[in-house]
């Protein structure tokens, strides 16, 4: 099978990711922005953390998650107000305020694919450079493997997973080509870079030249399993909110668990991530808890 054995119209998933209808498009101009950014990683937990902050009564959730501004050329050719449409009304803020006897203090944008996204730290400084970025690290292995399956659940993945990797480097390298010469996005990148998104160190030392460490909230998604509460408050007192106790901390966006990787892959991806993730700690100054087979 070749490797470019991929379908570039299915992975741009338009039907899975509808526009903004017409009253968005009219109102652009009037709606809010967005004071911090859940930048990733994806498969990370970001669906369930901005579902955890949306029903927080000081914040309004944006209209979609994953707006793909900052990460995609094409959506960011078409400019700011196509962003802001993406956001909440003042209207609806009011109507929030009302409800919970609140003020709604801000509104965020939940994109995970920012973070391993060549180029959005440099584009999201230069729009928002006071923005606080919220960051979920999941051990990369599983990560992988959590990615490939959506992305076979999605059909945008037409391999099996060891052939997926093998094909990776190769894969993401046609793409970049084309998507260079034709001006376009990479979704090969985006949607199947099973090891090359989990090198976070990479990711995060690019971050770092934008924005300085204490605009950073970076937790494991491991730590958010194990004491959801715990990291809430935590992200909540960072952002400057008031803490809030009426969440309903369920499970969000998880899939099956009908097949696993062989326990050949499993060491195999853990002999890979291993040095990427010792750097990582020590950037970070503290372990991650990723060091034995998972």
């Amino acid at each position: 099978m070749s490797i470019e054995s991929y379908n570039r119209d299915i992975l741009r998933a338009e039907g899975l990711i509808p526009s903004p209808g017409l009253r968005f498009r009219l109102t652009a101009g009037q709606r809010m922005l967005p004071s911090f950014f859940i930048i990733g990683v994806q498969k990370g937990g970001t669906t369930a953390m901005s579902e955890y902050l949306s029903e927080h009564p000081q914040l309004v959730r944006p209209q979609r998650k994953d707006v793909y501004f900052f990460n995609n050329v094409e959506n960011y050719a078409k400019g700011m107000r196509w962003y802001q449409m993406h956001f909440a009304h003042p209207l609806y803020c009011m109507a929030k305020q009302w409800r919970t006897g609140t003020k709604v203090k801000a509104t965020f944008d939940a994109t995970p694919n920012y973070f391993a996204a060549p180029g959005a730290a440099e584009k999201l400084h230069r729009h928002f450079p006071d923005a606080k970025l919220v960051l979920l690290l999941r051990n990369p292995v599983q990560r992988a493997w959590s990615n490939w399956r959506m992305n076979r659940r999605h059909g945008f993945e037409p391999l099996g997973f060891d052939e997926a990797l093998r094909a990776e480097d190769q894969r993401i390298a046609a793409e970049d080509a084309f998507a260079a010469a034709h001006g376009t996005h990479s979704y090969v990148r985006q949607r199947l870079g099973y090891k090359t998104n989990g090198i976070y160190i990479h990711f995060l030392r690019e971050w770092q030249q934008y924005f300085p460490a204490n605009r950073f909230f970076i937790r494991t998604t491991e730590e958010m399993e194990a004491d959801t509460a715990r990291v809430y408050n935590e992200l909540t007192d960072f952002l400057g909110l008031d803490r809030y106790t009426g969440v309903k901390f369920i499970h969000h966006n998880k899939g099956g668990e009908s097949e696993r990787m062989t326990e050949s892959t499993l060491a195999e991806l853990s002999a890979f991530f291993a040095p990427h993730n010792l750097a990582l700690e020590s950037l970070l100054g503290r372990g991650l808890g990723w060091d034995a087979l998972s």
